[in-house]
């Protein structure tokens, strides 16, 4: 029986190497966004309040309300598959 041999070269790739897209969406954000009262992290743009000290958030640091219903809209398709999903698996009573 005769052995095949094959050579690799071994090299590291970074995820930034092989998806840039994939990493633009899920990296650090371009621009962390804080409140400007307390100074925590907004997590989201959705809600007009901070998470934190609860004061009401300037209307530049908030979604427009068309990106905040395309927001919506999409979080129901996504709860709308995963329902399916589960009826599909059994995996609902």
């Amino acid at each position: 029986m005769n052995a095949i041999g094959c050579e690799l070269e071994t090299r590291n790739y970074t995820a930034l190497e092989i998806a840039p897209q994939l990493y633009a969406r899920i990296g650090a954000p371009a621009q962390q966004r804080h409140c400007p009262f307390c100074d925590s992290i907004v997590y989201s743009r959705r809600h007009k309040l901070c998470g934190v000290c609860l004061r009401e958030l300037p209307e530049q640091m908030l979604f427009s309300p068309e990106q905040a219903g395309n927001v919506t809209s999409m979080l129901r398709d996504e709860q709308q598959r995963h329902r399916a999903w589960l009826q599909r698996y059994n995996f609902t009573n």
